[in-house]
């Protein structure tokens, strides 16, 4: 089995755009010029060797990386060739340079997300930008030291350059410049990460120190000392977790952004920073023997753990409050269409009222009366005489009615109390069309009285002043005035209350249009501002 395995992998590179049509991995092995493709949705050895066209003695693959299209794999040599293939074929698709692009160990190659230059860096303190259809050297950028590895992110089109004196260029690729220079590392450099919106560079040296820097202000967010020197790192896609490998261990670390789960101060760190040692964090597996079930757990917060939950199931449940503060407006947070149908509940009833009225089928009597004769009919006319004499009938049954209505007594009782939450926790039960139905009542020749329409303007006006359910105030206050509007014009009291509700309406509504006014304005700048 030892002589089936390879050589130890010193640089590996994987794309997913191609992986399910062919070969998307590719690995480079210690003292071998060789690479290696592997086949990720099988799981296996890829089926190709990609062999340099002119080997050189002593040379050994160092880096490689994949294009963005999937289609090739560039690779770096010790010997300072670097060599182009297509990973479909295996075949070799060029070399940079006419003799050799570079004259040291090629450290890192990279590729842009369009496909148009390829960036190697070596040991010759020097970082080179290829066309890649040419194949022609573009740009020489000459540092002060070698190059230890390099990190793309394509899509911001910064690179991140580690240098064997532990400091950090980020180039941006675009210009060909040095945009931000990083220092603090004591040790080499051994892996670099990008946030996904590229505005963080996360590092790891084996100085044991993991450390965060905020590349706009371009200073240290944060650092912090682990036992154990960290290998490789990599941050998820969303940024909400970095996984770290460390020195003479197996395992695969995570660790939590707490900037999406609290709030966290951004104040770059000073130069002469300390960093503090934090505990790795580890796993107790405890197996229930009965139920075979595993339990994992850390074992430094094990006790904690199992106390909080205690706290937890005998606390009870937290529940906002329905108003935060009596100066900000509160919504009821019920459907858009229950305060928006309100207004349009003539044309919905027209738009949803059928074409044709439905028939009612006439209803049969136990014995149906027929003609004498030969031929058997029935006796329709005696049929239609009684419907005529019991239509004519001039008896009328008169249900008994009270005053006021169930809902109109509430609102009276809730006006004396001048206390209106029973009132509106009414409204808001009710359907818009038994408000509409509710409200229309409410009118004097409906079965209603000035008083009651006194009673609801007062409730609106209070509502305002509380700021609460502002859109179903919004809304019953428009319902009300497009039913009742000539019956408030002609009545001096309902005159007077609307005057008062109107001057509540205007300072509530003011200070909302401002606020929006003024995030409007700030929106429309920064979307037309060259910035």
């Amino acid at each position: 089995m030892e002589e089936l395995k390879l050589p130890v992998i010193v640089d590996f590179a994987s794309d997913e755009t191609r992986q399910r049509d062919w070969d998307g991995i590719v690995t480079c092995h210690y003292g071998t010029s060789d690479v290696r493709t592997w086949n990720f949705q099988n799981k296996c050895i890829g089926k190709h060797i990609l062999k340099p066209k002119n080997e050189v003695k002593d040379s050994a693959a160092q880096c490689a990386t994949i294009s963005s299209c999937g289609n090739f794999t560039i690779v770096g040599h010790s010997s300072g060739h670097v060599d182009i293939y297509n990973i479909q074929s295996g075949l070799h698709r060029g070399s940079l340079g006419k003799d050799k692009a570079h004259k040291g160990i090629v450290r890192g190659v990279l590729m842009d997300g369009l496909n148009q230059q390829i960036i190697t860096a070596s040991s010759d303190k020097t970082v080179k930008f290829w066309h890649f259809k040419s194949k022609h050297l573009q740009t020489t950028l000459k540092l002060e030291v070698g190059v230890s590895q390099m990190l793309l992110h394509r899509e911001s089109a910064l690179m991140a350059v580690a240098l064997d004196d532990f400091t950090i260029k980020i180039v941006d690729i675009d210009i060909k410049r040095v945009v931000r220079q990083f220092s603090g590392h004591r040790n080499r450099i051994t892996d670099m990460a990008f946030s996904p919106d590229a505005r963080w560079l996360i590092t790891c040296s084996l100085d044991s120190t993991i450390r965060t820097w905020d590349l706009p202000s371009g200073r240290l967010l944060d650092c912090f000392l682990v036992e154990s020197p960290a290998t490789s790192l990599s941050i998820s896609l969303v940024g909400d977790f970095l996984a770290t490998a460390h020195v003479d261990d197996v395992g695969i670390y995570l660790w939590a952004n707490k900037t999406l789960y609290s709030s966290v101060s951004f104040i770059p760190l000073p130069a002469d920073y300390q960093p503090s040692l934090v505990d790795m964090p580890s796993a107790r597996t405890s197996v229930d023997e009965d139920n075979n079930h595993v339990d994992l757990s850390t074992e430094e917060n094990s006790h904690d753990e199992i106390a909080v939950d205690e706290e937890m199931i005998t606390d009870d449940k937290y529940k906002s409050p329905d108003q935060i503060s009596s100066e900000l407006i509160t919504l009821s947070l019920l459907p858009e269409s229950r305060w928006r149908s309100l207004l349009n509940l003539d044309v919905i009833k027209q738009r949803n009222k059928p074409k044709e009225p439905p028939k009612v089928p006439k209803s049969a009597p136990f014995f149906l009366p027929t003609v004498p004769g030969v031929d058997f009919k029935f006796d329709v006319e005696k049929e239609d005489e009684e419907t005529k004499m019991t239509s004519s009938s001039k008896v009328r049954h008169i249900t008994n009615f009270t005053e006021y209505s169930e809902f109109q007594q509430l609102l009276v009782e809730c006006s004396a109390r001048k206390n209106y939450e029973q009132f509106s926790c009414k409204l808001q039960e009710l359907g818009p069309s038994a408000i509409d139905a509710e409200f229309r009542c409410l009118a004097p020749g409906a079965g209603g009285d000035v008083i009651l329409m006194e009673n609801v303007m007062e409730f609106l006006i209070r509502q305002l002043e509380l700021r609460k359910d502002f859109e179903l105030t919004q809304g019953y206050m428009a319902l009300f005035l497009k039913l009742h509007g000539d019956v408030i014009s002609s009545e001096p009291s309902l005159v007077e209350c609307a005057k008062r509700l109107e001057k509540q309406h205007e300072k509530c509504w003011d200070n909302v249009q401002d606020l929006l006014n003024q995030n409007l304005c700030l929106v429309t700048y920064f979307k037309s501002a060259t910035i």
